[in-house]
């Protein structure tokens, strides 16, 4: 019998031993597990079915999810939102997941134990036919016997003009790719991690990611996608969220103290570009108009003064960033 624990640290040794634990269940399954401390779980049942290079090439997969592709949130989301138009675009991220992983560990790292774990596993569908017939074309190893019907080769053809490995042009190989495989039927042997594996707050800091990398229509799509609409039972406006986690870098938040008496604000709040000037602080805002450091006095605590806003604020940034 084996040594799934010792299979398990060989392949960590392979991969540079990346901070993973093992998790051993009676399934058939080997599929990285996010958490607060992320994990590979891998069944009996499937370690039962592989031998020991097989099982390795299995832990060789899952690990290299975390180390290469996707690896992150940010990645997941923007795969899932290109292909939201597929009623299977989730099935077809996971099989294109697959490539890139697979074409990594083989070119990249010159690890070949997936290709022996392939061999030990039935083909499913289609879908997996044809990648395990593209993965053997490009890699001169065999992922299993397959044959492909005329229809299939010629989609072969076709994917192997898609360079898989090109991160810079992910969004183009993955609708590529969707035209070639979404009217097959699409299975995968190891589950892939989703957007539903990731908390809340989690899905937070890939949009402040997000944010970064594209224009205000496109994150306005994506948080409909995601079905972010509403924060503590308010209207969440894309294009402030978008604003404000790109702003975010910049932004130094700032604590201050509480004043009383009928001369005193209660306390100092952020400056907004639609509040009235008059009440700006340019002491406590060190002179900028800038998100989270500009601040405010509290109108309610001045006899007399109005809070309505002007017409207009204009501000001139000279600082050449912008």
């Amino acid at each position: 019998m084996k040594d799934i624990k010792k299979v398990f640290e060989e392949a960590r040794k392979d991969l540079y031993y990346p901070p993973i634990g093992l998790k051993i269940n009676e399934s058939e399954e080997c599929r990285l597990e996010f958490g607060r401390k992320h994990s590979v779980v891998v069944g009996r049942r499937l370690a039962k079915r592989l031998d020991e290079k097989g099982l390795l090439g299995a832990f060789h997969h899952a690990l290299n999810h975390w180390a290469r592709h996707p690896y992150d949130l940010k990645t997941v989301i923007l795969e899932s939102f290109w292909l939201r138009d597929y009623k299977n675009g989730e099935a077809i991220r996971e099989l294109f997941d697959d490539v890139v992983v697979n074409l990594d560990l083989v070119i990249n790292r010159g690890l070949d134990a997936i290709a022996e774990t392939y061999q030990e596993l039935p083909v499913k569908s289609e879908g997996e036919a044809l990648i395990r017939a593209y993965l053997s074309r490009i890699t001169g190893l065999s992922f299993g016997r397959v044959k492909l019907d005329e229809r299939l080769e010629e989609r072969l053809e076709s994917m192997l003009k898609i360079d898989f490995l090109d991160r810079r042009n992910l969004k183009l190989n993955i609708q590529k790719f969707a035209e070639l495989v979404y009217d097959l039927e699409i299975s995968v042997q190891f589950g892939n991690p989703g957007i539903g594996d990731f908390p809340e707050e989690e899905i937070e800091r890939a949009m402040a990611e997000i944010a970064r990398e594209v224009d205000i229509k496109e994150y306005e799509e994506i948080m409909k996608f995601l079905g972010i609409s509403r924060e503590e039972g308010k209207p969440r406006s894309a294009d402030v969220d978008w604003y404000m986690h790109r702003a975010s870098r910049y932004v130094v938040y700032i604590e201050s103290s509480e004043k009383t008496g009928s001369l005193y604000p209660k306390e100092l709040v952020d400056f907004g570009l639609d509040d009235p000037i008059d009440f700006y602080s340019p002491i406590e805002s060190y002179g900028k108009v800038i998100p989270g450091i500009a601040k405010m006095y509290r109108a309610e605590e001045f006899e007399g003064q109005s809070s309505e806003a002007r017409n207009a604020v204009i501000i001139i940034d000279s600082s050449g960033s912008m």
